[in-house]
């Protein structure tokens, strides 16, 4: 299907469709033996995972956008950020980072998060402030939304992210990054 596109066009025909929120065709451009993961990490989120987490990014309204492309053969290697609306309500406008794409046989079968860029707060230390208000007001609800400390990507899970987003938000957003 893709093989017949250069690695830059079936980056950027992947990007489109995520941004449209069309999961299926998202998928269609990646490998069977997709892993998206930070560099130097062994695992990380395989094909199946990424359905998970392209249906949370629909739910959470996420946009990415690229700049800088450079081709080396079959990578595609740039400048990528996000904006999203759990980004926004935590104050924090996008998060930028530097990505690899590994592309194969028409299809990508890596994605690598080779280092978060910016010298402003990072998503961590946006979501803080948040994490420490549900820890006294909704704990129950913030241990199921992220067990254990790692978040779930799910569609599901993304609205009821959300949800308790808007309690906090309806609180004054104590401690919000930007006020």
């Amino acid at each position: 299907m893709n093989s017949h596109f250069g690695p830059q066009e079936i980056v950027e025909a992947f990007l489109e469709a995520a941004n449209a929120h069309d999961i299926d065709k998202s998928l269609s451009y990646l490998d069977d033996r997709f892993v998206f993961r930070e560099k130097g990490a062994a695992t990380g989120m395989d094909k199946r995972s990424m359905s998970s987490l392209l249906a949370w990014d629909r739910e959470i309204d996420s946009q990415a956008s690229y700049e800088a492309l450079e081709i080396l053969e079959e990578e595609v290697h740039g400048i990528f950020s996000e904006s999203n609306s759990l980004y926004r309500r935590l104050g924090i406008p996008k998060t930028d980072c530097r990505l690899t794409f590994r592309v194969r046989e028409g299809r990508i079968q890596e994605q690598i998060i080779d280092y978060v860029m910016g010298d402003g707060p990072t998503f961590d230390d946006a979501l803080e402030p948040f994490l420490s208000w549900a820890d006294e007001y909704a704990p129950d609800e913030i241990e199921e939304l992220q067990p254990e400390g790692v978040i779930v990507f799910t569609a599901e899970m993304a609205k009821s992210w959300l949800s308790l987003l808007d309690r906090w938000e309806a609180d004054g957003a104590p401690g919000r990054i930007g006020g």
